[in-house]
């Protein structure tokens, strides 16, 4: 015990800071879910591409409605001349009006509405990828700024090792070789520290990004908790009506059939309703005019093409639906297995968090430092897999909720 007593008590605090610490984020309840709803809110305010994309929406709802009016109106002038033996001169003064059947315009102001909630669910579905890829990093600078507090513990921890081997090695109660494992293993956990912290930063950047070149600071350690739901069948048939990626196939399927009514409708005939008037100098003429337009050729095979687009339409619809079905599965049970390995590995950090334990076993010999090492390298590899299993988790019922946001 003699040999050991070199190593100080800090030594054992260190050590105990970074199984406390651990031990800490398994069992505090986690806030985090707020948190990045208010870092959501922030890019969602400031993001450019989102700002565009809500210009376009209204330019595509404005243009959505230029077709729904009648044709512009007509006014004529003409002058003819006579010869001087019959007459003078006539003018004569036209104002003509074209009209649809009204059934057209019923057709297309609805049209018009689908062509314009197409737009909105175009946009929905542009600021959903956004949130989700913004959410997504947020889940990653948890996991990462998790590894960084890890890291920054072992680094000082492994620091703290070094130091005392050298003591022991200027004082001959130790040796060169257990020196330089102590002094490697520091190099290395310093090592793992800059690698996450240049993987942090670097998603920090994106962030940054995302919010329109703004500051964004995200710092949080803990993951939020996730509640899956009991009832797959029942939670798909929810999500379902509310996704915009689904809604937005729903409006194009509604739209196709609106623009069949629509090229139904223009194979009625066109009314063109007009005035007209005659100055000759002596007698002046006034009266209407009426003509009638058939269309017997303009819009020949309109209507069999939108059909064909509805029907179109439709498959994509139903395929969308059966490849958005499966995919959420697939989600949901890679979820829940996640969920089992995750509350086993928790339990068994709980029950494992064995720090004075394990220093005690170090100070009185029972485990050489190589011993004691590797047993830290064991659990701290069991809470990395830990972390990344709820990284993982995070990232799936972001994916699942992703219609939420």
């Amino acid at each position: 015990m003699k040999n050991h007593d070199i190593y100080s008590k800090d030594l054992l605090f260190a050590f105990g800071l970074v199984a406390g610490g651990i031990l800490l984020s398994i069992c505090t309840p986690c806030p985090a879910q707020e948190r990045y709803q208010i870092i959501l809110q922030e890019i969602e305010k400031n993001n450019t591409s989102l700002k565009m994309s809500r210009e376009e929406q209204k330019v595509k709802e404005l243009e959505s409605r230029t077709a729904i009016y009648p044709d512009n109106p007509e006014i004529g002038f003409g002058n003819t001349w006579g010869n001087g033996s019959t007459g003078g001169n006539t003018q004569e003064i036209t104002v003509s009006q074209t009209i649809d059947f009204p059934t057209l315009y019923w057709n297309r102001n609805k049209l018009a509405k689908c062509k314009s909630e197409t737009a909105l669910q175009e946009y929905r579905i542009e600021r959903m990828n956004l949130l989700l890829s913004a959410k997504e990093i947020c889940v990653q600078m948890t996991y990462y700024n998790a590894l960084v507090q890890m890291y920054q513990k072992q680094a000082n921890h492994a620091q703290q090792i070094a130091q005392a081997e050298q003591r022991r090695k200027e004082t001959g109660e130790g040796n060169a070789i257990q020196f330089n494992k102590a002094r490697l293993n520091c190099h290395n956990m310093e090592n793992l520290l800059t690698l996450n912290c240049l993987e942090l930063e670097r998603l920090h950047m994106e962030l940054i990004r995302l919010n329109g070149g703004q500051e964004i600071i995200f710092q949080d350690t803990l993951f939020p908790i996730i509640r899956l739901p009991e009832n797959f069948e029942d939670w798909y048939q929810a999500a379902k009506e509310e996704h915009p990626a689904i809604g937005w196939l729903e409006s194009r399927l509604t739209a196709s059939q609106e623009e069949v009514k629509v090229n139904r409708s223009h194979s009625l005939p066109k009314i063109s309703l007009g005035y007209s008037c005659q100055l000759t100098g002596q007698e002046n003429f006034n009266g209407i005019s009426v003509g009638l337009s058939i269309p017997l050729w303009e819009n020949r095979n309109q209507v069999k093409k939108a059909k064909a687009q509805a029907i179109s339409d439709q498959y994509k619809m139903n395929d969308a639906c059966l490849a958005y079905h499966n995919e959420m599965k697939s989600y949901y049970n890679q979820a829940i297995t996640l969920q089992k390995a995750i509350l086993s590995y928790k339990e068994f950090l709980q029950e494992n968090s064995n720090a004075d334990l394990l220093y005690r076993a170090f100070r009185t010999g029972e485990l050489s430092l190589l011993e004691y090492l590797l047993e830290l390298d064991y659990y701290f590899d069991i809470y990395e897999k830990y972390l990344s299993m709820q990284k993982d988790l995070a990232l799936l019922y972001a994916r699942m909720t992703s219609f939420q946001l």
